[in-house]
Order: structure tokens, then sequence, then C-alpha cells
């Protein structure tokens, strides 16, 4: 069951790919949504959450007025399509975009962006150094991406499904694409990290 959930984590599909977007939703982004408003308060101007799942967070972040401009970005076509749905009011204000992408494939102009998310993806990536480093490109000058991601006991079932695998690795990885570390936290919510980076 681990393993099934593991690969629609990585890759929602189906009926069952869209019920765990839709859980993910209701259950996380409240979680996710508090714990980066402790390290970004806004206003930011343009921000671009890489792996938006279903949609939740952005939609939350549009609504309480953090954000000028959000885009969205995520390589399942059932997840884009959840995320289209749950904030088609602000795509048609304008205030929101969403579509189909990967980390490992940026598309975006060099300093594009002032803040960039990564909410339980990125251990699924499988070039880590190279989309780090993309972020790194189209992250603005003293912009901030913030990883919030499960942080496991290292004898849970999950350990070893995590790329990264602890504190000391997210530093490292971090700082050899060029970031410098602003803050770590794993003591705010049982069970996860949250990794703030800025670009200098």
């Amino acid at each position: 069951m681990a393993d099934k959930v593991h690969t629609q984590g990585k890759k929602p599909k189906g009926v069952l790919g869209c019920l765990i977007g839709i859980l993910m939703n209701v259950t996380q982004t409240a979680g996710h949504y508090k714990t980066f408003i402790q390290v970004i308060s806004g206003p930011v101007e343009k921000l671009l959450d890489i792996g938006c799942g279903g949609g939740a967070f952005l939609n939350r972040l549009a609504k309480s007025g953090v954000i000028k401009s959000g885009f969205g970005l995520d390589h399942s076509d059932q997840m884009v399509r959840l995320a289209k749905r749950k904030n088609r009011k602000f795509i048609q204000q304008g205030l929101i975009n969403i579509s189909k992408g990967s980390a490992e494939k940026l598309t975006f102009k060099d300093n594009d962006f002032s803040v960039i998310t990564a909410f339980e993806t990125i251990q699924y990536w499988p070039k880590l150094h190279h989309s780090i480093s993309e972020i790194y490109r189209i992250l603005e000058p003293n912009g901030h991406f913030v990883i919030i991601n499960r942080y496991p006991d290292v004898h849970s079932p999950w350990y070893n499904k995590i790329q990264i695998k602890n504190e000391t690795e997210y530093k490292k990885i971090l700082k050899e694409c060029g970031f410098t570390i602003n803050k770590t936290d794993i003591t705010q919510r049982h069970g996860w990290i949250m990794v703030d980076s800025i670009k200098k």
C-alpha cells in the first residue's frame, strides 16, 4: 500500500490520483500555509509553486492577498485539471496561472520569480541538482526558495523513499546549487521539514 501511495504521490493519475489530490488539498494546505507565512508574510510579487498538486495552496495565497501573481506547475494532467478547477475564479481574473511542466525543464526566463515553493515534491525529482540549479536561475536576486517536505524518522517505512534524508543534506545540496540557507525548521510540525533558502 505504501508503494502505491508513493507512486501516486509521484505522479497522480486516474481515480485514485484524483482522490489523493483532493485529500491533500483538504488535509495539508492549512499546515503548509501556516508554515509558509512564518517565513514569507507577503505581499509576494510573483510566486511559482512547483508540484502544485490540486492547487489549494495557491488558492489560499490568493484569497489571503499574500501574492500579487501566482503560477502553478505540475507534471500530472490530473493535478493540472484539479488545480484549474480549484482556481477557476482567480485564473479568470488573471491572478493565477496553472500549467503542465516539471522541475527538470523550467521554461521561465532568468530572475523571473520572487518566491518559489516546492511542497511534498522534491523527493521525486530524478535530476535533483539540475532542478535546483534551474530554480536558482529563474529566481530573482534575494528571492526565496521554500521547501516543505516529509521528514520521517529513520525507522519509518517512508524513510527509504525520501531522497534527501536529513537537514544536513538539504543544506548541502542547496549550497552546492548557489543558495544561502536562511532558516530550517523540523520542530514546528512533527514529521515535516521546512527549508527557506535565498538567492544571493
